[in-house]
């Protein structure tokens, strides 16, 4: 076989390693080279998603106090006495599109909130679940403005999956304000 300009015999070939690539450390582990991220431009400073001004001033991060919207699980009425508790002995307040069941439990018990769709309305376990996760978005996001000491159920009714975010936001803000849960 014939060896043309651009073939080489690779069995005479000279095999280089690189230089840069990556090798073990003395522990045996293997690292990545760090990627240098982009600081924030000079004069400015962000916090809390906020680009802050900072000519004269200087921001220290332990002033700044972020604001919890997570809605862990343990917000979340889960099992059924909770909820069997809520609907019995809770106070009803309906809209249009959604009830609120109102209930104070004893002993200064945390916030908890449920939420419920008929089976009956909504066949499909998709739009069920739809539903839940915006209401259950609409309560996170109201959450700092509630009673702490409150369990309450959002149940769906007929019609809900239609409706825009504005507008169950708007009726759940109103239902709150009727049942008297709003600081």
């Amino acid at each position: 076989m014939k060896e043309t300009k651009n073939e080489k015999d690779l069995s005479t070939v000279e095999i280089t390693t690189r230089t840069h690539s990556r090798l073990p450390l003395t522990d045996g582990n293997e690292r990545r080279e760090s990627s240098d991220k982009q600081a924030p431009r000079e004069g400015q400073a962000q916090t809390c998603g906020i680009i802050i001004s900072s000519e004269n001033k200087t921001v220290n991060d332990a002033t700044v106090v972020k604001p919890s919207f997570s809605f862990s699980r343990s917000l979340r009425l889960r099992l059924k006495n909770e909820f069997q508790a809520v609907y019995t002995q809770g106070k009803r307040t309906r809209g249009r599109t959604m009830t609120l069941i109102v209930y104070y439990p004893p002993e200064n018990q945390e916030f908890k909130a449920g939420f419920t769709v008929r089976k009956k309305f909504y066949k499909r376990a998709v739009d069920r679940n739809k539903i839940k996760r915006r209401l259950r978005e609409i309560v996170r996001l109201n959450q700092n403005k509630l009673s702490q000491n409150i369990w309450f159920v959002v149940h769906a009714e007929r019609g809900i999956l239609n409706v825009s975010w504005q507008m169950l936001s708007d009726e759940f803000n109103e239902l709150c304000g009727r049942a008297g849960i709003v600081n």
